[in-house]
């Protein structure tokens, strides 16, 4: 038998031999590496973070919101999310506006300037995701696409296998 006709070795992602072959450390690798370049581009063009462009995208993406639902859309704590929303406010980036049915609520809408930071950083942001993106064939672009698709349905369904038994053993 000559090398050749030997059997490929596993995939390391499928059998890792160190800790640094599990995938979601590579995952997390790539997303970090990834995520250096737009922040870098927003702060130089925009004077403004990746995190506080994502929140003037959900608030775009859903004006009206409260800084509660803000909060759990960005997974952080409603305190995080409110000073978040100050920041922005101080920015005259967001504007708080009270919900005329119930005057205890605050809505958040973008500002006009706002909206054109938002506008300009999606701009960039399509520039660079393609510019990311322009080593991959289309149809490589595509099995990817299918496959992180896949792979974050799995996650997030091991993750939640997780949490139940660690919760049920932690009711012990």
């Amino acid at each position: 038998m000559t090398d050749s006709d030997s059997p490929a070795a596993p995939s390391r992602l499928l059998e890792p031999q160190t800790i640094d072959d599990f995938l979601v450390l590579r995952l997390r690798r790539v997303a970090v590496a990834a995520a250096d370049g737009p922040g870098w581009l927003y702060e130089r063009e925009l004077d403004i973070s990746r995190r506080d462009l994502r929140v003037l995208g959900i608030i775009h993406d859903q004006p009206g919101m409260t800084s509660g639902a803000l909060a759990a859309r960005l997974n952080v704590s409603a305190v995080l999310a409110s000073r978040t929303v100050s920041a922005l406010a101080d920015e005259g980036l967001v504007r708080k506006v009270r919900n005329r049915d119930d005057t205890r609520s605050i809505e958040l809408v973008l500002s006009e300037k706002g909206q054109a930071v938002y506008a300009r950083g999606l701009q960039l942001g399509v520039q660079f995701n393609r510019e990311l993106a322009s080593c991959l064939s289309d149809a490589e672009a595509h099995a990817l696409d299918a496959l992180l698709q896949k792979l974050e349905e799995r996650a997030l369904k091991l993750s939640e296998r997780e949490k139940a038994q660690f919760m049920a053993q932690r009711k012990r």
